[in-house]
């Protein structure tokens, strides 16, 4: 156990000193004693009310840093002391935020004792489309979002491995690719779905063809997203489909004009689909999805 030095004068049973009433209305109590003889009680109250609050702020600096405080006049050590003291002392304050986006390993910054982590996927490619012909049009449906976790630890380990996903690449004349899986330790969320792609004589309606789940989120573990569909009615009504928003950033908006799909923005979101009209020579992309991460608050 660590030693207080700074000990409190005059508090057991009986001490020789003046009572509080008397001693707020001391004459002397702001100007202090100037001439002839104080009595003992009234020097031993002054000396019981510094001392004991020395041996109070002494004692809570020990039982927090386990240190040994010493009566050596060195003041600068002692306000470090209590500095530190009082770091430890408030816990549940936040420290720190770490907002993580490629793989690797997270360690706790010293002094965090707990935290509470997001797990975003990343989301799904939009649908990508080709050339037309006459009697042909061509749509893509937009990405699905990525699944999203979010938990509190409070037993840290010393480490904790982290695996990003990657946003899932725009279809090229096809279905958009599905966006990669994030992990944080056993915590996991996986990434959206691509979004499909079709080329024929209206009517088209294409849309992703999954949707990704959420492990190991002690708080809440919430499923990925649906796109917007994409839609052709007719050869002259077409709607690329939008890419699905997250809970950490927006998907891909749809749109009627012939061209390649919506980018996505924030993290975990799904791209937006392309489409074109009747004789199109172009071939038009769907866009890709926004890539996954992992945030971390720390907690003293």
């Amino acid at each position: 156990m660590a030693k207080n030095e700074f000990k409190p004068f005059a508090t057991g049973s009986g001490a020789n000193v003046t009572t509080q009433t008397d001693w707020e209305s001391l004459p002397v109590l702001s100007a202090g004693f100037t001439s002839g003889k104080a009595s003992s009680a009234q020097v031993n109250k002054g000396l019981r009310q510094g001392t004991a609050m020395a041996a109070a702020v002494g004692q809570f600096i020990a039982d927090n840093t386990n240190e040994d405080v010493k009566d050596n006049g060195d003041i600068a050590g002692l306000s470090a002391q209590l500095a530190s003291a009082v770091e430890q002392a408030a816990t549940g304050r936040l420290i720190g935020v770490r907002t993580i986006t490629t793989s690797g390993t997270y360690t706790p910054t010293p002094g965090t004792k707990s935290i509470i982590v997001e797990v975003q996927g990343a989301g799904g490619g939009g649908g990508g489309v080709g050339t037309t012909n006459s009697t042909s049009v061509a749509v893509g449906c937009g990405g699905g979002s990525g699944a999203y976790a979010k938990s509190r630890i409070a037993n840290l380990d010393s480490a904790y491995t982290v695996i990003i996903g990657a946003g899932g690449a725009g279809g090229v004349n096809g279905n958009g690719g599905n966006g990669g899986g994030t992990s944080f330790g056993t915590i996991t969320a996986g990434g959206g779905y691509g979004g499909g792609s079709g080329n024929s004589a209206p009517p088209i309606i294409q849309n992703a063809s999954g949707i990704p789940t959420a492990t190991g989120g002690n708080i809440i573990n919430l499923s990925g997203n649906n796109p917007i569909i994409g839609m052709a009615f007719s050869a002259n009504v077409i709607i690329s489909g939008g890419g699905a928003s997250s809970i950490l950033g927006a998907g891909g908006s749809p749109h009627g004009t012939a061209g390649i799909g919506r980018e996505a923005t924030g993290y975990g979101a799904g791209g937006g689909g392309a489409n074109a009209y009747q004789n199109s020579s172009a071939q038009y992309n769907g866009a890709s999805g926004s890539s996954g991460v992992v945030i971390v608050w720390e907690y003293a």
